[in-house]
């Protein structure tokens, strides 16, 4: 429900196998509750429900989540109009909205929470070892982005 109430009809052009022009419009999900679902799902696949036949397969898309998490806090211009939105979306669903808050406390409140784990993995997945440095630095700066973007 949040997903379809915090989303926008854009357009998307472009051509036909044919070469004749079209053009669509479909719902694109706002970044900050596209943050609260990316957030939902990370922390369902880092607990790993499904079992230890899908453990490797599920920490792998938990990873991702985080990834996707940062990729979209970072792209924001306003940080504090991220906040705010983010903030007010999920006050009609009370029950999911302190639910979120307390993933991102759990997950990302703190250097040594699982969420930089995932991130700090995904980037070694994605840099390599040897580019600790890098690594390091990226993660204080996603740790200072989130920090300014996500209610607590």
């Amino acid at each position: 429900m949040i997903a379809l109430a915090e989303s926008d009809w854009q357009p998307i052009s472009g051509s036909l196998p044919s070469g004749k022009p079209a053009v669509v419009r479909v719902r694109v999900i706002r970044p900050a509750a596209l943050v609260l679902m990316k957030s939902l799902a990370m922390d369902d696949r880092y607990r790993a429900l499904r079992g230890e036949q899908h453990s490797e397969h599920d920490r792998n898309e938990a990873r991702i989540h985080v990834g996707d998490i940062v990729a979209v806090v970072s792209a924001q211009a306003r940080l504090d109009e991220f906040r705010t939105r983010f903030s007010e979306q999920s006050k009609a669903f009370p029950a999911v909205r302190e639910r979120v808050l307390g993933i991102i406390r759990d997950y990302f409140d703190g250097e040594i929470k699982p969420g930089w784990l995932l991130y700090e993995e995904l980037l070694t997945g994605q840099w390599g070892p040897e580019e600790g440095a890098h690594i390091r630095s990226e993660l204080r700066r996603a740790q200072r982005i989130l920090a300014a973007a996500i209610p607590k």
